[in-house]
C-alpha cells in the first residue's frame, strides 16, 4: 500500500505487477517484462513523490515501484503522478497506464521472497532462498551491500522507521538485527519453533513481533 492509502500494488504468477487505485476498485496501471512469476512488490515511501507527474515522473524523479521475480531479478518502475493516476480511476476508459522500466538486476541466485524499501526511499532491500539478504540503492539498484548469517533462506526483511537497522527473519527460525552503518549483526532472537516467516517494528522502532508456521 502506497503512504497515501489510495494505491495498492499486487503481483502475481502472471508475471505482471498491477496498481490499484483503492476506492474504485479499479486497476491504473500495468507492469510486465518479468519471465516468471512475480513473488514480491513493493513501493515507494515518501509521500511527496506521488505529487510528480508528467515526464519527471517518467524519467525516475516521482514515486516508484519495485518487483522481484522468480527470475531472480529486481525491476524499478516509474509510476505516472497521483493526479494522473486518480483521473484515470475516474475515466470510463479501460485502458491502464503500462509502467516503464527504469533499472533491472540480477538480485539473486534462489527465489527472492521479499523486496523493501527504507523510509526516506534511499535503500532496498531483497530477500532470497540463497539466505542472503541485500541492500540496493534505489536511484539505480547498484548494490550496496550483502548481509550474511542467515542459515536457510531469508522470508522478510524490514527498516526502522527510525533508527538505521534493519530486521530480517528466516527459515532458521531467527530474527536478526543489523546496523546499516557496517552492515553488521548486531543482535540474533531466537524463540520461535519453525520457520520464522514475518517481521514488523512497532513502538516507533522500539520492539519487534515475528510470527511463525
Amino acid at each position: 500500500v502506497s503512504p497515501c492509502g489510495r494505491y495498492l500494488a499486487s503481483c502475481g504468477k502472471d508475471k505482471t505487477m498491477r496498481l490499484w487505485h483503492i476506492e474504485s476498485g479499479k486497476c491504473v496501471a500495468t507492469a510486465t517484462g518479468h519471465t516468471e512469476a512475480i513473488g514480491a512488490c513493493a513501493l515507494s515511501r515518501k509521500l511527496g513523490r506521488y505529487d510528480v507527474g508528467g515526464k519527471a515522473a517518467q524519467n525516475g524523479g516521482g514515486a516508484f515501484a519495485l518487483t522481484a521475480s522468480k527470475d531472480r531479478t529486481l525491476k524499478r518502475w516509474a509510476l505516472p503522478g497521483s493526479s494522473e493516476l486518480n483521473a484515470r480511476a475516474s475515466s470510463s476508459d479501460e485502458d491502464e497506464f503500462s509502467l516503464r522500466v527504469l533499472n533491472s538486476v540480477r538480485a539473486h541466485e534462489k527465489d527472492i521472497n521479499i523486496v523493501s524499501v527504507a523510509p526516506n526511499d534511499s535503500l532496498v532491500a531483497t530477500g532470497s532462498q540463497d539466505k542472503m539478504v541485500k541492500l540496493w540503492n534505489s536511484s539505480d539498484l547498484s548494490l550496496r551491500g550483502t548481509l550474511k548469517g542467515h542459515k536457510r533462506g531469508v522470508w522478510d526483511c524490514q527498516f526502522s522507521p527510525y533508527d538505521r537497522v534493519v530486521a530480517t527473519c528466516s527459515g532458521d527460525r531467527t530474527v536478526k538485527l543489523w546496523s546499516l552503518s557496517d552492515l553488521s549483526c548486531v543482535r540474533t532472537f531466537q524463540g520461535h519453533a519453525a520457520s520464522t516467516l514475518r517481521v514488523r517494528f512497532l513502538s516507533g522502532g522500539l520492539q519487534l513481533m515475528s510470527s511463525g508456521a
